[in-house]
């Protein structure tokens, strides 16, 4: 057996990761290195999502407290940057944070901005929305590590580093492409210090609980709940085309795979440092992050300058919510102010000596 640190350095668990990583390795027949492995299940997750995160996540992003704590970060970026600047947008996606960017800085406050991902559907997308924001904007395929891109003012990472297996290996490349006391914002990520909160959990799961019974009522009384019943079983091949099947279905012919994946091991390997309910016990990774341990651990070389977190109904967008939960949400965030299900964080490199 393959011991851990020579397997993926940095990813949680230990031992025990590695076991559950290998075991439904071999359960699905997978004829792969363990890391060719998280990436292939990824890749294509990303790939099949890649239309839903124009369509439907980028819509949502605006009315999320994440939208607004990343404009304070890049409001504080430019406060204390001389432009014009150049910009690192790694992952890019389909180019939400760009957007974003483009609102705080003009485009004469822009060198050049680069946008990359391991995606090619993302960056097609990337391009299609975001060509014209900037004159100087390039998009690049491929992972920062083996792009050389240079050195840069500000990098932005979003909800990008729970993804990411090999935090060491990952850190070690951003503060490589951020130039000495420049800036690097990491927005967007899970918290673990929500997860921890006994009084936001409990809120958490009763609000869950509330909207499952409330949605369950809505669709009993809806006539159109009742035919798509009725084509799903005169048509029982179209019952299970979820994301997940259309995953597993995707892995089989391109992978080789001779099993399916479980739910749950399908959001770790794509998810891998978020919190999951779903049901199993297949777990790689940290269940959200601590920013004090990831500024202690991975990102010594830089100064943590301002953290800013925002959801409190785990995740879920509380504008989408009834009035009750989004008073609730608010409660929260008066009363624990650091303990938000995601965070955003400022930090600043170091200067050089």
């Amino acid at each position: 057996m393959t011991t851990w640190p020579e397997v993926v350095p940095g990813l949680a668990n230990g031992r025990m990761g590695m076991a559950s990583l290998e075991a439904s390795m071999q359960r699905v027949g997978a004829q792969m290195s363990p890391r060719q492995f998280i990436q292939a299940v990824s890749n294509i997750y990303h790939a099949l999502e890649a239309e839903n995160y124009v369509r439907v996540r980028h819509a949502l992003f605006p009315q999320s407290g994440s939208y607004h704590d990343l404009k304070a970060a890049l409001i504080q970026c430019k406060q204390h940057l001389q432009v014009p600047i150049t910009i690192l947008d790694v992952g890019c996606g389909a180019g939400y944070e760009a957007g974003i960017v483009r609102e705080i800085f003009e485009s004469t406050d822009v060198r050049k901005i680069v946008l990359t991902d391991i995606s090619p559907d993302m960056v097609r997308n990337a391009k299609m929305r975001l060509a014209s924001l900037y004159p100087n904007m390039e998009f690049q395929l491929g992972t920062i590590e083996c792009l050389g891109l240079g050195v840069f003012d500000l990098v932005i990472t979003h909800s990008l580093v729970h993804h990411i297996a090999d935090l060491s290996a990952f850190f070690n490349v951003i503060a490589s492409v951020t130039a000495p006391g420049r800036y690097y914002i990491m927005g967007h990520e899970p918290s673990s210090r929500f997860y921890k909160n006994t009084e936001c959990r409990w809120v958490y799961n009763e609000m869950q609980w509330s909207e499952r019974r409330r949605k369950m009522l809505a669709k009993l009384v809806n006539p159109r709940r009742w035919v798509g019943k009725l084509r799903r079983m005169m048509r029982p091949d179209e019952r299970d085309r979820t994301i997940y099947r259309k995953v597993n279905d995707r892995l089989r012919a391109t992978c080789g795979f001779t099993a399916d994946l479980a739910p749950r091991e399908i959001e770790k390997l794509v998810d891998i440092h978020s919190p999951c309910n779903l049901p199993g016990d297949f777990s790689i990774g940290l269940d959200g992050f601590d920013w004090e341990h990831l500024q202690s651990s991975f990102l010594q070389e830089f100064d943590l300058m301002r953290v800013w977190t925002s959801d409190y109904m785990g995740g879920t967008n509380p504008s989408q919510l009834p009035l009750r939960w989004q008073q609730a949400n608010d409660a929260l965030a008066e009363k624990y102010p650091l303990d938000g299900s995601n965070f955003t964080l400022l930090l600043r490199k170091h200067p050089a000596a």
